[in-house]
C-alpha cells in the first residue's frame, strides 16, 4: 500500500467470472483524489457511448473517499458512479458508515464491477483477494436478513455488507445500495446492481492504511475535531442533538420545507409538524451512533412496541425520510414515518424519491385522475397513513398498483399514467428533487437543482451557498469568498463554480457535507500532505482536481444525451406556491435559468449548452474524454 491510498483498482467482471486488478500511479491519484473524482474518470473510461444502464456494458463503481483512514473527521463516505437508468446521465450516490474504511483495509481504493452475472451472486473481498460466488439463496430476502445470513455463511462477526433488497433485485429505478445501515439511494444504483445479478458485496479486512506523517495528520485532524465539538454552529448543534430529522420540524417553521407535494409552505399550512419533530423522534430512540471518525455521531435506531406501524428496530429517520412521509403527504403520524423507514431500507428504496411518487398519487386520485379501479381499491388521502404505506409497501416489493405503475418514480408514472397527471409531477431531469425548497431558500441550491450533471441532487449547492454567506471553505485564500456586487451575475456565477469545485474535491476526500460548514477551520491541504506525503500539493490543485471530478461528469451526461434543454422545472415548481407563515406575501424573482448560464461560464463553459471546452480539458489533464 502507498501512503494514504492504495494504488489498485479491481475489475471484476461479472460475465467472464473473472477478476483482474489494475494500478494506478500517483499523478493519476493527485487529478482524482479518491472516491466520486476517482468514479467519474473510470466511468468515462470504461462505459461505452449510448451503453444501456441497465445492460452489461454499464459499470458500477464503488470507491473509497481519499482521506477514507487518515481519522480526519467525518472522512468515511463511500461513493458509488455509474451511468443513472434514471437520468440516462451521469449517476452517483454515497454513503457513511464504515464501507469506505474497510475496502482501503482489503487493499483497493476501488471495485468496478461490469457484465452480468448468470445467476445471482455476491462478491466476497478480503486481503488483497476477491471471489465471485453463488447467491442463488439469497434470493428475495431484505437487506438486513441477507447480511445476517452472510455473517452466518462466512463466520464473520464484524465486516462490512453492500446489499440490494427485493427492489433492486426487480430493477426498481429509485432503488438503493445498503452499506450495512446506510444507504447510497440517488441515481437508481440500486437498479443497476440488481441488472448484474449480485445481491451484495462483502468485505473484511486487516491491511493496515500507512500514513506518510502521522504527527501532521493527527495535529490537523485533532484540530478540526476540536472546533466540531465546540462550535456554536446551528446545523451541527441539530445534528449532534437529534440527527437530521430534527430540521424538519424547523425547515416548516421557516417556510422552506415543502408541503403536500410541493403546493404549501409555512407552519400554518402544517401546524402538526409539533407531533413530529426531533423530541418527539427521541422518545422512540433505542440506540444511538455515528460513522467512523465522526464527532457528531447523528445515526441511531427506533423502535415501535405496538400498534399499526410496529417496528422491531428501524434506522433513525433523516431529514428527507420524514419530509417524505409527514408534511409531504400531510400525515402527522410519527410512527407511520418509522414504519415507511424500515419498508424502505429492507426493500433498499430511495425515500426521497418514494415520497415524491406516493404524493404524487395521493394528488391524482383526490383530483379524479386516478380511480379505485385504477389502484385495485386502495383509498388514496391526504394525511391518511394506513393508506400511505400500504402504497409505499407495494412500491418497495414491486406489486400492485404501487409496483406496476409507480416504482420507477414520478417522470414513469406519468408517462404510465397520462390524463394530464404531469400537472402534479414533480422531477428534474427524470430525478426527485430533495425536500428544500430552493424558490425561497437559497438561489444557489435552485440552480444546481437545473445545472448539475445528476439534477435535482441538493447538497451539490452546499460550497457556493457558504461562500455566498461569506463563509470561508478552508484557512487558503483559494478558498476565500469575495464580494459579489448587487446584480453582478458574472461575479455570482465565478463565486457559485468556486464553490461547486470545492465540493467536488470536498466530497471525492470522502467528508460528508453536514461538516462543510465547519470547513472554515479544515486544513485538507495539510491532512493531504500528510497523508499521501504529497508535500507540493497545493490548495489550487485541490480546487482543479475538484473542476476536474465536476468537468467529468458534465462530459458523461451531455455525451449520453442529458442536455440541459431536458433538464427543467416541472409546472408545479415554477406555479406561485400558497406560502403562509414566515414568507407569507414573499415572492421570488430570482431567474434561475439566467444564473445557470453565467455559472456555465464561471466554470469556462459555454453558458447555453454547458460544455466543457475542449482547451480547458486538455489544461486538465482530461481532453480524451471531449466529446
Amino acid at each position: 500500500m502507498r501512503y494514504g491510498y492504495c494504488g489498485k483498482i479491481a475489475i471484476v467482471d461479472l460475465t467472464k467470472g473473472q477478476v483482474t486488478v489494475e494500478s494506478r500511479d500517483e499523478a493519476f491519484y493527485k487529478k482524482v483524489l479518491g472516491g466520486e473524482g476517482l468514479g467519474a474518470w473510470l466511468v468515462n473510461e470504461m462505459v461505452p457511448i449510448g451503453a444501456d444502464p441497465l445492460g452489461e456494458d454499464n459499470i458500477l463503481c464503488i470507491a473509497s473517499g481519499f482521506l477514507t483512514g487518515s481519522a480526519a473527521p467525518a472522512s468515511p463516505r463511500v461513493m458509488v458512479m455509474t451511468k443513472s437508468p434514471i437520468t440516462g446521465g451521469f449517476g452517483d450516490s454515497n454513503a457513511g458508515g464504515r464501507f469506505g474504511n474497510e475496502l482501503k483495509k482489503c487493499g483497493f481504493d476501488a471495485l468496478v464491477i461490469r457484465g452480468k452475472a448468470p445467476s445471482l451472486s455476491y462478491i466476497q473481498v478480503g486481503d488483497g483477494q476477491i471471489e465471485i460466488r453463488d447467491g442463488e439463496h439469497l434470493a428475495g430476502p431484505d437487506t438486513v436478513a441477507v447480511k445476517t445470513r452472510l455473517g452466518e455463511e462466512l463466520g464473520l462477526e464484524s465486516f462490512c455488507c453492500a446489499s440490494i433488497g427485493p427492489a433492486g433485485e426487480r430493477r426498481t429505478l429509485i432503488s438503493a445500495i445498503m452499506f450495512d445501515d446506510r444507504a447510497a439511494a440517488r441515481s437508481g444504483v440500486g437498479a443497476v446492481m440488481g441488472s448484474k445479478n449480485l445481491k451484495a458485496i462483502v468485505a473484511k479486512g486487516s491491511q493496515r492504511i500507512e500514513i506518510n506523517d502521522p504527527e501532521l495528520v493527527k495535529k490537523c485532524n485533532d484540530e478540526f475535531r476540536a472546533y466540531i465539538r465546540s462550535t456554536n454552529c446551528f446545523v451541527i448543534d441539530v445534528m449532534r442533538k437529534y440527527g437530521s430529522c430534527g430540521f424538519m420540524s424547523i425547515g416548516i417553521q421557516a417556510g422552506i420545507g415543502p408541503i403536500k407535494n410541493w403546493s404549501l409552505a409555512g407552519e400554518e399550512s402544517y401546524p402538526q409538524h409539533e407531533k413530529i419533530n426531533g423530541e418527539n423522534v427521541l422518545k422512540y430512540r433505542t440506540k444511538r451512533h455515528g460513522c467512523m471518525y465522526c464527532p457528531i455521531a447523528c445515526g441511531g435506531t427506533v423502535q415501535v412496541k405496538d400498534g399499526p406501524f410496529k417496528v422491531e428496530e428501524a434506522r433513525l429517520p433523516e431529514y428527507e425520510t420524514i419530509q417524505a412521509f409527514a408534511p409531504f403527504v400531510m400525515c402527522d403520524d410519527i410512527e407511520a414515518c418509522f414504519k415507511a423507514q424500515e419498508l424502505c431500507d429492507k426493500a433498499g428504496v430511495d425515500t426521497i424519491s418514494c415520497g415524491h411518487v406516493v404524493a404524487f398519487a395521493v394528488e391524482c386520485f383526490e383530483n379524479g385522475i386516478l380511480t379505485l379501479e385504477d389502484t385495485g381499491g386502495l383509498e388514496l388521502r391526504w394525511g391518511e397513513p394506513k393508506g400511505i404505506i400500504e402504497l409505499t409497501r407495494q412500491i418497495c416489493e414491486r406489486e400492485g398498483f404501487g409496483g406496476e405503475v409507480l416504482a420507477d418514480g414520478v417522470k414513469r408514472a406519468v408517462e404510465r399514467i397520462g390524463r394530464g397527471s404531469e400537472k402534479y409531477g414533480v422531477h428534474i431531469g427524470g430525478q426527485e428533487p430533495a425536500f428544500h425548497d430552493f424558490r425561497y431558500e437559497a438561489p444557489s441550491r435552485g440552480v444546481t437543482y437545473i445545472s448539475d450533471p445528476t439534477p435535482a441532487r441538493h447538497e451539490r449547492c452546499s460550497g457556493g451557498q457558504l461562500l455566498q454567506l461569506k463563509m470561508p471553505l478552508g484557512p487558503y485564500p483559494e478558498f476565500q469568498p469575495f464580494d459579489v456586487p448587487e446584480g453582478d451575475m458574472d461575479a455570482l456565477g465565478r463565486l457559485y463554480a468556486r464553490g461547486s469545485k470545492y465540493y467536488s474535491a470536498f466530497s471525492s476526500c470522502g467528508f460528508c457535507a453536514y461538516t462543510l460548514g465547519a470547513s472554515s477551520h479544515l486544513d485538507v491541504i495539510s491532512i493531504i500532505r500528510g497523508f499521501a506525503g504529497w508535500n507540493d500539493f497545493t490548495a489550487q490543485d485541490f480546487l482543479d482536481a475538484g473542476e476536474r471530478t465536476h468537468t467529468l461528469r458534465q462530459m458523461f451526461s451531455l455525451r449520453e444525451g442529458l442536455t440541459f434543454d431536458k433538464i427543467q422545472f416541472p409546472p408545479r415548481l415554477v406555479e406561485k406556491p400558497i406560502f403562509e407563515g414566515a414568507l407569507a406575501g414573499k415572492r421570488n424573482t430570482v431567474d434561475f435559468y439566467e444564473i445557470r448560464r453565467h455559472y456555465f461560464a464561471g466554470y469556462g463553459f459555454d453558458p447555453d449548452s454547458g460544455k466543457p471546452s475542449k482547451e480547458r480539458m486538455e489544461e486538465l489533464g482530461i481532453g480524451q474524454f471531449y466529446v
